[in-house]
């Protein structure tokens, strides 16, 4: 993950993942103006189409802490990585899924930990 710059509650940030045959990488703009909810637009990336992908994260409070729910929203490429990733997406992704998630709540954590050490 590469934070690029963060301006109040937005920031430009590059992230990827391991393949195994190189990485698939995405440039958002991350946007957490409304509580409780995280949206990441896709503004570059090498195996996801820009227009319409996204993810975004909801936050809600529980009685054992907090309810997270994760929502992808992803247009693939029409190059060879993305027909390949696409349908790995949508043959294994329910399988997949659910550890990055769990990596993508902690990377924003760590993003926000480092936001507030700077405003110190």
């Amino acid at each position: 993950m590469e934070v690029h710059e963060i301006d109040g509650t937005t920031a430009d940030v590059t992230e990827g993942t391991s393949t195994g045959i190189g990485s698939n990488w995405e440039r958002c703009d991350y946007d957490w103006s409304t509580d409780g909810i995280v949206v990441a637009t896709v503004t570059d990336s090498n195996v996801y189409a820009m227009a319409g992908s996204r993810w975004e994260i909801t936050a809600r409070p529980s009685e054992s802490g907090s309810e997270v729910e994760m929502v992808w929203v992803r247009t693939f490429q029409r190059g060879v990585r993305g027909l390949l990733f696409g349908t790995a997406y949508r043959l294994f992704g329910n399988r997949i899924f659910p550890g990055y998630g769990q990596e993508v709540i902690e990377n924003l954590e760590k993003l926000e930990a480092s936001a507030g050490s700077q405003e110190s």
